[in-house]
Parts: structure tokens; sequence; C-alpha cells
């Protein structure tokens, strides 16, 4: 970061605010949402939101399948415009959990569709994260860095090949506990408190502009999260 204005970048300050739940729908089975705003100082103010939606099944101890979408709007002329659709599949790992901390993989495959542009943009994406317990209260430090890929060039300029990259460090606290209790049946639904948690941190993003300069954004971070 030092030497980023060395180093001919577009750079741009950033705020993103997250809304994110998850739950179990029976003991394999959970799904998740997440609705997230962005504001931007160069694009004045909000410049897109976008909600995200998966249902994920735990094929084993370690390792959850998900599978969802998303929709995208950007903000133009203070008008809200579709912009993009995604067709999310993912594959979480727990890679190892020794005590007070936490390693696991993320892969994600990304079918991408913008409105009014021919073509569909494939992209992949692998973050590793890292979590340490700071107290028995439930702090926790969270980290994480993740590159992207595009898997095929198109039509609309996105050429295959490195998109960008996103390094993140933050802090997560327990703010409130929710009582849950789902029918019980058939279905083995679980009982289970769920846990309010507020996030706040610095995430870095590199994006690889191509036939011009690159960009920097540096956001602020801040997401609410209700799950078991």
């Amino acid at each position: 970061l030092a030497s980023a204005p060395a180093l001919a970048v577009n750079q741009d300050a950033q705020l993103w605010l997250s809304l994110s739940t998850e739950a179990a729908v029976t003991g394999a089975v959970r799904a998740q949402y997440e609705a997230q705003a962005r504001f931007a100082e160069q694009l004045g103010g909000l410049f897109q939101y976008q909600h995200r939606f998966g249902l994920g099944y735990r094929a084993a101890p370690p390792a959850t399948l998900w599978l969802g979408g998303q929709v995208s709007n950007v903000i133009r002329n203070s008008r809200s415009e579709p912009a993009e659709r995604r067709l999310i599949g993912q594959f979480d790992y727990l890679v190892a959990a020794p005590p007070g901390r936490r390693l696991v993989s993320r892969t994600r495959f990304e079918r991408r569709e913008f409105e009014n542009v021919e073509g569909t943009v494939w992209r992949l994406r692998q973050r590793m994260a890292m979590d340490f317990r700071l107290s028995a209260a439930g702090a926790t430090l969270v980290t994480h860095a993740e590159a992207m890929f595009n898997l095929n060039d198109t039509e609309r300029g996105m050429g295959s090949g490195f998109d960008r990259t996103r390094a993140y460090a933050g802090a997560s606290f327990p703010i409130a506990r929710i009582a849950n209790c789902a029918a019980s049946g058939a279905s083995g639904s679980p009982c289970g408190p769920l846990t309010v948690r507020v996030e706040a941190g610095y995430l870095n993003q590199w994006r690889n502009l191509r036939n011009r300069e690159d960009g920097m954004d540096h956001i602020a971070l801040l997401s609410l999260s209700v799950r078991p």
C-alpha cells in the first residue's frame, strides 16, 4: 500500500454495507441470503446494490456445496437499473480448525450475464479465510484473501485471465442471541439459537483493467449477520 501511488493506478474510497442471514433447513441443508449496498467517492455515493441467495448441502462434516444466484442493480442518473445476473456454484471446505482458529477454503464458479450485452462471462474465484478467536465472549479477528479469474473472452471486452484480487482484515463481535426452534418432524429440523454479529474491517481490491490503468479500491466494510 505504501508504494501504491507510484504504480499509476486509479484509486477510490468506498463503503460497503452488508446484511446476511443463514439458517438450517434440515440437518444437512442450509439456506443463505445476503443484501449489499456499495458507495463510492468517485461515483458520488450509492452506485450498486445486490441480492445473493443460495441453498447449501453439507456433504461431509468439513465440506458444503452451494447453489444459488445473485441479482445486481446499478444507480445511473439517480435511477436504479438492472445490471447483472449470476448463477453461482460454490464449494466450502474446512481445511483446519485448531483451538481458537479456523482455516476455510472457498471455491466459487460464476455464470455472469449482463443487461443489453450478448455473451456470458464465466469466472472462477478462490478464497482462503482464517479466523482467530480473540476472547471467550466470541470476538473474532477475520481475515481472507481472494483471487478471481475470467475463464473466457467476451464481446463486452472482458478478456480471459486474471480479473482482480481482494484482501481483507476485520473484527467480528456477537451482539445478541435469538431463540429459534423449527417445527420438528421427519425432516429432523434442528432447534438452536441464532447469533447476531456485527463486523467491521478494511478491504483492499485490485482490479485488472485492460487497455487502461488498473484500479485500487480502499473499502470500509460494515456487516450485520444472523447465523446459527
